[in-house]
């Protein structure tokens, strides 16, 4: 694991040398949270940070309870990383989504724990742990998560 300060350090790479290779540019992990945030803003909050760090996504929640979600954000060179722990709620990649904020990218998902389903025009699939799921970022799709991840 590395100090905070080896994570601030800019990485550099001797370009007199033969064998120089470009070292990745690692950005601080960045912590988002909704809890503790007033209820009423929690999704329109979540979707605003998802939509900066990530992709722009719709959520809503599966019951009655409002959103708890965290997520860790880690930025390499051009890739995003980010983990999440969440109660119970649904995100979708709509048409109107992509439009407003395309992505041109592809996302990566890793089913850490718990049971989740991904639906896009190929159909719907479950997904348990350990499952890794790849797909357009800019074709519709949405993802549940029925008892949180």
């Amino acid at each position: 694991m590395l100090a905070n300060e080896e994570l601030t350090r800019p990485a550099r790479a001797r370009f007199d040398e033969p064998a120089a290779r470009a070292v990745a540019s690692v950005q601080v992990p960045r912590v988002f949270s909704t809890v503790g945030l007033p209820e009423v803003r929690r999704i329109e909050l979540w979707e605003s940070h998802n939509a900066a760090a990530l992709i722009g996504l719709n959520c809503h929640t599966t019951g009655p309870d409002s959103l708890q979600a965290t997520e860790l954000n880690l930025q390499i060179d051009q890739v995003q990383l980010a983990r999440v722990a969440g109660s119970a709620h649904v995100v979708e990649r709509t048409a109107g989504v992509i439009r407003r904020t395309p992505a041109d990218a592809i996302a990566v998902y890793l089913t850490l724990r718990g049971d989740a389903w991904f639906e896009d025009e190929g159909g719907s699939r479950a997904l348990r742990p350990g499952h890794i799921l790849i797909c357009d970022a800019d074709r519709p799709f949405a993802r549940g998560f029925a008892r949180g991840l």
